[in-house]
This record gives C-alpha cells, sequence and structure tokens, in this order.
C-alpha cells in the first residue's frame, strides 16, 4: 500500500469484504494490527528491497495488487472519496465512507486507565506535516489559534487536552506519560481516540481515525485547501477556510460546535 496514515486508513473496511485473508505490505502496519482477514502484515521499507532476490519472497504470494489510491486517473479527476477508490482496488462493493479498527484487550485497559487520570480527554491535532504554504498547499492552523482553543476547553469545560504532535509545543496540554516515549505512537492515539470525549484536528489522522465502523467518533475537522469530499467524513464539524489559501475560520462556529460535542 502507497500512501500516508490515512490512505491506509481508507482500506481497512474494502479488506473485510474480501473473501480471504489477505497480507499487507506499508509503511503504516499497525493501522491494520489485529484486523480479522488480514494474515500478515509487513513493513515496506523492510520488504520491498527482496523484489526480484534469490530468496523469491514475492513469488509466494498468489496475487500483487499494488494499493496506490491517490495517484490514479479517478482520484486526480473526480471527487471520489479515498474509500470508494480503495474497494475499487480491491474489487468489492462499495456502500460508505468507513474505516475499521481492532483492538486487544490489553490496549483497550491501558487506553481506560489513562482516560481514567485525564477528565473530558479531548485530541488536538493542529500541524501538518505536509503544509507548504508557498506551494498554496495549506492544512496547518496558526498556533496561536490552537492554543485558544486549548485555554477555551480547560478553562470552560475542564477538558484535558492531549496535542498530537511530533513537538507538542501548547501549555496546558496533558503529559504526555501515556508512552515510555515523548511522542506517542499512532496505534496508541487510535485506541485512545475511541474512549476521548471528542478531538479536534486538521486534515490528518484523528480525521481518519474517527470514522470507526464500531465507534464513530464525532469531531472538529479543519479544512484548508484540500477536499473535504475526497478525504472528509460527513458525520463530523467539517469547516472549510473562509479565505483561499489560509486557515481562516469562524471561532463562533467552533465555539458552538465544541458547545454541541460537549453535551
Amino acid at each position: 500500500m502507497i500512501g500516508g496514515i490515512g490512505d491506509n486508513c481508507t482500506f481497512t473496511s474494502a479488506i473485510s469484504k474480501l473473501n480471504e485473508p489477505v497480507c499487507v505490505m506499508t509503511e503504516w502496519p499497525d493501522i491494520f494490527n489485529n484486523h480479522p482477514n488480514v494474515a500478515a502484515i509487513y513493513k515496506g521499507s523492510l520488504f520491498r528491497p527482496l523484489a526480484g532476490n534469490n530468496e523469491s519472497f514475492y513469488k509466494s504470494f498468489n496475487r500483487i495488487i499494488v494499493c496506490d489510491s491517490i495517484n490514479n486517473e479517478k482520484h486526480l479527476k473526480t471527487n471520489s472519496h479515498l474509500c470508494e477508490i480503495a474497494h475499487d482496488f480491491l474489487e468489492v462493493p462499495y456502500d460508505k465512507n468507513e474505516t475499521e479498527y481492532y483492538f486487544s484487550e490489553r490496549e483497550k485497559i491501558k487506553a481506560e486507565k489513562f482516560i481514567a487520570k485525564h477528565n473530558n480527554l479531548v485530541l488536538l491535532q493542529y500541524f501538518s506535516t505536509t503544509h507548504y504554504p508557498d506551494h498554496k498547499i495549506v492544512k496547518s492552523i496558526y498556533p496561536t489559534q490552537a492554543q485558544q482553543i486549548v485555554n477555551f476547553l480547560k478553562n470552560d469545560f475542564n477538558c484535558s487536552v492531549l496535542e498530537v504532535s511530533e513537538k507538542p509545543n501548547l501549555s496546558g496540554t496533558v503529559n504526555s506519560d501515556y508512552s515510555a516515549n515523548p511522542l506517542i505512537p499512532y496505534r496508541d492515539i487510535l485506541c485512545l481516540l475511541q474512549y476521548s470525549k471528542f478531538f479536534i484536528s486538521i486534515d490528518s489522522c484523528l480525521n481518519h481515525f474517527s470514522s470507526n465502523k464500531f465507534n464513530q467518533k464525532k469531531g472538529i475537522v479543519f479544512w484548508g485547501s484540500t477536499n473535504v469530499d475526497k478525504y472528509g467524513y460527513n458525520h463530523n464539524f467539517n469547516y472549510i477556510s473562509e479565505l483561499p489559501y489560509a486557515m481562516y475560520f469562524n471561532g463562533d462556529k467552533i465555539e458552538k460546535a465544541i458547545l454541541e460535542l460537549m453535551k
């Protein structure tokens, strides 16, 4: 599977509709952990170099499908959602935009313990590594905006806010003591979201994590230059920037959405 974490997420539901288990090769292997229709998971960067060698690794599979959901004609020329394109690749019937995630009992217990320590946990992701304003690719909101959201959640609702970022820098957010690493692994973030109050995000992983078929999690998603019809999910509050090639949003709308999500 080619692409980022969100692109991989959109294949989780399509895989469930296959008549037999599959092996998955990806840079995001933990997305497919415990999936009942995945027989084996391979880290792409470790196994791609084996192509054509004497071990004949790839010859052991009866069919190989290269799933590149973003570099294909349908994605480039239409508003088709990534979930629909994933179903097209695997030739299974498409009905709705959703993903599927499966968790072990150990993962659930770990998440529940963390949630118990942090009242009304809200996951916040405001920064994207694919934000290139010089090329009119705009995805991240300003840190000052994100900080205002954190302050509002803490002061008005006594929420605990967990910043999903490689380098957390907002004040007042909860300490990332969920993991021994400074950065909480994306698999743990995926599991934590299932138990959180809600989430606030840009077009990134939390957006795709929220569409879990078994536990749809409603939140707020901010959209800049990326297409909500292709990457978004209708159950969320999807706010499109009010200015072109910028991330500008009406504060009153955001506040009303938070009030709704806190009910």
